[in-house]
């Protein structure tokens, strides 16, 4: 067997053989735990940048939820209007009502005449004529039409004949569609 000396051994050699022990312990240190803690370190910076990135995508559909919410407050609101726009299917009378309520105020005499059958269905709603004569003054009959355009309800007004009779007498014939629900 060969036995080793390294007391005999002169400086020069001692820090030689030192030295590369250091350098193999140096190797073998960077070899099991540098290299393996480096590889740690990418792939928690690659998993921090896809959470980065998922965190941003997460942020921008937020700040697009919060966005449609403040959209669909507006829209229910316009809903809401729209909703006054048709007449329903069940307050035909008030309808009707409604408007004898404003001849009788502009002093206009009216004969009123709801054809029920649908012109057209589409979208939950249907339209239907409405046809009525009138007779009273200009003026009175000018305010008779302001107050139906000022109602709620939407009455698209087709066809309109004024004509003048006797007395300052004047005849109001009027066609116009409107929306029941």
């Amino acid at each position: 067997m060969l036995k080793f000396n390294f007391k005999k051994l002169d400086y020069t050699k001692k820090i030689t053989i030192i030295s590369g022990f250091l350098v193999l312990v140096l190797a073998a240190v960077i070899v099991w735990v540098d290299l393996p803690a480096v590889k740690n370190i990418n792939k928690m910076k690659d998993e921090i940048e896809f959470q980065r990135l998922d965190l941003e995508k997460k942020y921008a559909k937020s700040q697009r939820i919060k966005k449609m919410a403040l959209s669909l407050g507006k829209i229910e609101n316009e809903v809401l209007r729209l909703d006054k726009v048709f007449i329903s299917e069940y307050r035909e009378l008030e309808f009707i009502t409604r408007l004898e309520q404003i001849a009788q105020s502009d002093s206009v005499i009216q004969e009123i005449n709801l054809n029920k059958s649908a012109v057209m269905e589409t979208g939950g709603f249907r339209a239907v004529y409405l046809f009525a004569r009138c007779q009273g003054s200009y003026e009175n009959l000018v305010k008779y039409l302001e107050d139906i355009e000022a109602l709620d309800y939407y009455i698209n007004i087709e066809d309109l004949q004024i004509t003048k009779g006797e007395n300052e007498e004047f005849s109001l014939n009027l066609k116009a569609l409107t929306y029941w629900r």
